[in-house]
C-alpha cells in the first residue's frame, strides 16, 4: 500500500488538524532522510571472512532429512544383487543372511527390500574404510616366501590371523590394477592353499567375474576369495587350516591360468600384500 503525503493540507481542515498533518509530514521526512544518511557497515576482516566460511551459520532448525541417524543394521538390496555377493562384500557368510531373513531357495531378491544383517563385527563398516592394517609386521617371509605376514598390535584381535602365501609364483597384477585383490601366476592345476584357518561360506561358480571360487570366513574380521579355479576341493561348511589345499588353479571365468586372490576386510577389500609376501607354494 502506497501513502502520499501533500504539502499543502486540505482547505477546511482545522489549524490543528493543519499543524499536525504538517508535523507529521516534516517528522517522516526527516526519517527517511536519516535513513539515507546511515553510514555503511565496517567490511569484515579476512580472519572473519574465513572462519565464517569454514563454519558457516548453522540452519535455525534441522530437518528431520538433515537430522543424523545411526546406521541401521540392514542392507537394502539394488538390482542385480546376490546373497553371495552381498555376504562378500558386507563380510558375512550369505547362508547367516538367508537365514536371518527366512529365505528359501531359489533365494530371488527383489530391489530395494530390506534384509536384516548378522551381529555386527567389533568395528564398523565406516571405520573398515579408514582404518588400515600397520606396515609393520610381526614377522617377514621366510626362506620359502611361505612365513605369515602379520600385523602388528591391530584392533579387534587382527594379530590373531596369520595369513600365508596362497601358492603360484608371482604378481601379475596388483591391488591397484587387478580390482579388490591380486591376481597370481600359476600354472593349470597348481594347488591353491588356504591363507589362514577357517570356514568354506562358498565354494561355486554363481559369483560373476570369480569363475570357479572359493570364499573362506577367517573371523569376524576377515573373509579371502581363490578365484578362476580349475576345479574345487572345498564344500561349503567345511572347515580348512592354514596351508590346506582348497582347489586347483585354472582359468576358468578368465582368459589365462590365473589365481584371483582378495582378502576383505569387515567386508572391505585390502591390499593382500600388506599380509603376505610372494612366494611360490607347490605340493
Amino acid at each position: 500500500m502506497e501513502i502520499f503525503l501533500s504539502r499543502t493540507p486540505p482547505r477546511g481542515l482545522p489549524s490543528t488538524r493543519r499543524a499536525q498533518a504538517k508535523w507529521w509530514f516534516l517528522a517522516l521526512a526527516a526519517s527517511l532522510g536519516g535513513c539515507a544518511r546511515l553510514p555503511s557497515p565496517a567490511p569484515l576482516s579476512p580472519a572473519v571472512q574465513e572462519q565464517a566460511r569454514i563454519f558457516p551459520e548453522p540452519p535455525a532448525q534441522a530437518t528431520p532429512a538433515q537430522a543424523r541417524e545411526p546406521r541401521p543394521n540392514v542392507y537394502r538390496v539394488v538390482p542385480g544383487d546376490s546373497l553371495i555377493r552381498i555376504g562378500l562384500d558386507l563380510g558375512h557368510s550369505w547362508r547367516d543372511i538367508a537365514r536371518l531373513n527366512q529365505l528359501r531357495p531359489p533365494y530371488m531378491l527383489q530391489a530395494g527390500r530390506l534384509l536384516k544383517l548378522p551381529e555386527a563385527p567389533p568395528e564398523s563398516l565406516d571405520a573398515a574404510k579408514t582404518l588400515s592394517p600397520r606396515e609393520e609386521l610381526v614377522s617377514g617371509p621366510g626362506p620359502s616366501g611361505t612365513a605369515a605376514a602379520v600385523p602388528s598390535a591391530n584392533p579387534a584381535g587382527e594379530a590373531s590371523t596369520k595369513f600365508q602365501w596362497p601358492g603360484g609364483t608371482g604378481v601379475l597384477a596388483d591391488f591397484a590394477t587387478a580390482g579388490k585383490g591380486i591376481d597370481i601366476d600359476g600354472r593349470m592345476g597348481w594347488p591353491v592353499h588356504a591363507a589362514a584357518d577357517g570356514r568354506v561360506v562358498y565354494a561355486g561358480s554363481a559369483l560373476p567375474g570369480y569363475g570357479q571360487v572359493v570364499i573362506l570366513k577367517h573371523d569376524e574380521i576377515f573373509l579371502s576369495a581363490y578365484g578362476h579355479n580349475q576345479r574345487l576341493l572345498v564344500k561349503e561348511g567345511a572347515l580348512v587350516q592354514r596351508g590346506e589345499t582348497i582347489a586347483l588353479m585354472g582359468r576358468s571365468g578368465t582368459d589365462r591360468v590365473k589365481l584371483h586372490f582378495e582378502l576383505r576386510r569387515l567386508g572391505v577389500p585390502v591390499d593382500p600384500l600388506t599380509y603376505v609376501s610372494p612366494g611360490r607354494v607347490v605340493d
